[in-house]
């Protein structure tokens, strides 16, 4: 007979402790009829049951995360990507990009936005420029970095050329996010890299001593860049933060407090220590990745050693544990330079820079081991720490060229530019067409006369600097920032500035407000100089271009707005531009061209009476009397009182010759 469900539930409660033949006794059943139904709870699953236990959880996992895609969630973390319908074909670097790098920061560092084709054409001569804040241009304005000196000049030297500089300098990153897009820069095709990196690895994003750190393990450092990628691992981040706030009291920010300073996690890091030694290690190995790629990509670098200000008092001195005084080493070093003892000094400054404890300056070692990368994997090196010495008092790098411990002041970052340009120079990197005649005073007049940089671009640059300066590490902390409170606006650029500055309005608003302002005082030449400082820094779109040439248009200002309004006809071809340009080919004469022009423009728009009128004028310049009258017929037609019209027409009858 059959087993009961009764029977069955006895036999499984009791198979593990009894025999089959006892278990039989027990419920008077045969002893094989129970036997057989303890082999069929024994019997093994197929194998294909354990293939499927694996390969289950995997495709749900995998489902999840091409759901996740599928429906944007979290952050795209892709190196490069379009950030505007209005330019499709233009990649820039990704504004979110630091969030691969960054956990603990809700607003981290800004990205440079320098687009270029995703399909790099024949006539582009391509560079990508790795570093930090340096490389960024920090304190300034992004036209006035080093990566945009080399980008004007070659723009200037073969305007044949398509000239892409793209600047993947980030403030507060380092060598990690370096080694991190070796391959996303390898694939765009550069025809060649700079390097200006190394001071970050402390307290940059990952550094060692960062409060942005995995300590000295690069392996969970790298395995959290390519976590973070992946949408399952943000959706589960997201969900410990909501329930980490929904259950914890929520910290003070504060507001005022610098980068520089949420970035410090260990701040006394000895000369020659682990920490010391893990930040020089972190640095050789990622650069080391970085140049792997670019040598397998036969991608030419350039890179160049790091330069400081070493008049910058040391942050932290540190007695007793074997470590020299990082303090008083600065000031006998101030003592032999007063005394004239200036080789002695030169050490001394070093040494109170190496003593430092707070690491923002890089140690020497840097330096070497980017000698050594630079032999190892015959790298064009540059020794810019030689090329600033040269330019400072007793060799001794000091505020002469910087504004802070490390970041160069505007000559500073020109000596970088031209630094860089002498070695593509040297080595014949550089685009392959003949390049324009200019000797070098010539072209150093055209580089400061048309740099794009404006009163309200130094304002800002003074108040970040105040900002910094007036702030832990330069001043105890909690203590009130009194460089900050000390300005005082007095212009009407100082308040905008300061608007910038509180996030209140971004740079290129403020720059099309401030240029309206001037506008409206008739000062024409400061209008021009902000807007050419939004064409600089995003050129490829026609907003700008519109906009000064229709004010320097209306202003009357025709010779002005012509090489504004090509750019704009370049970008996009309408009635507008084909209407002013024939109308200032007209004023200059040129009667051929200006009726090509307009009668373009009326092909796109029929209805603009001062187009008619115009080209009227210009028949008239070339003798076609006829098609004059005609032009001048329609422009009534479309306004009678159109301002001088009827007494050109009139004029215009008496001359035809009558039939």
């Amino acid at each position: 007979m059959s087993l009961s469900n009764k029977h069955k539930s006895i036999i499984l409660k009791k198979y593990r402790k009894l025999p089959a033949k006892k278990i039989s006794e027990e419920l008077n059943l045969d002893v094989q009829e129970v036997q057989n139904y303890l082999n069929e709870i024994n019997k093994k699953p197929p194998f294909y049951f354990y293939i499927l236990l694996i390969i289950m959880p995997i495709l749900f996992l995998i489902s999840l995360e091409i759901g996740l895609r599928l429906f944007n969630y979290g952050r795209n973390l892709d190196a490069f990507i379009t950030i505007s319908d209005e330019f499709p074909d233009l990649l820039y670097l990704n504004p979110d990009l630091p969030f691969r790098y960054v956990s603990n920061l809700s607003t981290p560092p800004a990205t440079v936005l320098d687009g270029f084709k995703k399909e790099k054409p024949d006539s582009t001569f391509r560079i990508f420029v790795m570093g930090g804040s340096s490389t960024a241009g920090w304190p300034y304005a992004y036209n006035a970095t080093f990566p945009r000196y080399i980008q004007r000049k070659l723009a200037l030297l073969y305007p044949e050329y398509n000239i892409e500089v793209i600047n993947l300098g980030i403030t507060a990153h380092n060598s990690y996010t370096i080694a991190d897009l070796a391959e996303d820069v390898a694939v765009q095709k550069p025809d060649l890299v700079l390097v200006y990196a190394g001071h970050n690895e402390y307290y940059g994003a990952l550094g060692v001593a960062s409060t942005e750190s995995y300590g000295s393990s690069m392996f969970l450092s790298k395995l959290m860049i390519e976590l973070r990628q992946i949408k399952i691992f943000q959706l589960m981040n997201n969900f410990i933060n909501y329930l980490t706030a929904a259950f914890t009291a929520k910290a003070e920010v504060d507001k005022d407090e610098t980068l520089m300073s949420r970035m410090i996690g260990d701040d006394k890091i000895l000369y020659n220590s682990d920490t010391y030694k893990n930040g020089i290690e972190q640095f050789q190995e990622n650069m080391s990745s970085f140049l792997e790629v670019m040598k397998q990509n036969s991608i030419n670098v350039i890179i160049g050693n790091l330069v400081c200000n070493y008049y910058q008092k040391p942050f932290v001195s540190v007695s007793g544990q074997g470590q020299k005084n990082a303090d008083s080493i600065f000031i006998s070093a101030k003592e032999k330079l007063l005394a004239g003892e200036i080789e002695n000094s030169q050490k001394l400054f070093f040494e109170a820079k190496e003593y430092d404890a707070l690491r923002f300056r890089a140690p020497g070692k840097m330096n070497s081991v980017i000698n050594e990368l630079a032999q190892k994997y015959n790298l064009s090196f540059i020794d810019l720490a030689s090329v600033f010495q040269s330019k400072s008092s007793h060799g001794i790098i000091g505020y002469n060229l910087m504004v802070d411990h490390l970041h160069p002041n505007l000559e500073g970052y020109d000596l970088i530019g031209k630094a860089f340009y002498k070695v593509m120079e040297e080595k014949n990197f550089l685009p392959e067409s003949k390049k324009y005649s200019f000797s070098e005073t010539e072209l150093d007049s055209i580089m400061k006369s048309n740099f794009p940089y404006t009163q309200l671009d130094s304002v800002i640059s003074d108040l970040r600097i105040r900002r910094l300066l007036g702030s832990y590490p330069f001043v105890p902390k909690n203590e009130p920032n009194q460089l900050a409170l000390d300005f005082i606006p007095t212009s009407f650029e100082d308040s905008l500035a300061i608007r910038v500055m509180r996030k209140e309005i971004s740079w290129r608003l403020a720059h099309q407000e401030a240029a309206q302002y001037y506008y409206a005082q008739k000062q024409f030449v400061k209008f021009i100089k902000e807007m050419d400082a939004v064409i600089a820094d995003q050129p490829y779109g026609e907003i700008a271009y519109a906009f000064i040439a229709s004010g320097l248009v209306n202003a009357g200002l025709y010779s002005d707005a012509l090489k504004y309004l090509f750019k704009l006809h370049e970008l996009n071809p309408n009635d507008y531009t084909y209407k002013w340009l024939g109308s200032i080919a007209l004023v200059n004469k040129k009667y051929n061209i200006a009726i090509n022009y307009l009668k373009k423009s009326i092909e796109l728009n029929n209805k603009d009476a001062q187009t008619y009128y115009n080209l009227s004028g210009a028949y008239f310049n070339v003798g076609n009397i006829n098609d004059a009258v005609k032009s001048v017929e329609r422009c009534l037609s479309l306004n009678g009182n159109y301002p001088q019209a009827k007494n050109f027409y009139q004029a215009l009858l008496n001359i035809k010759p009558s039939k």
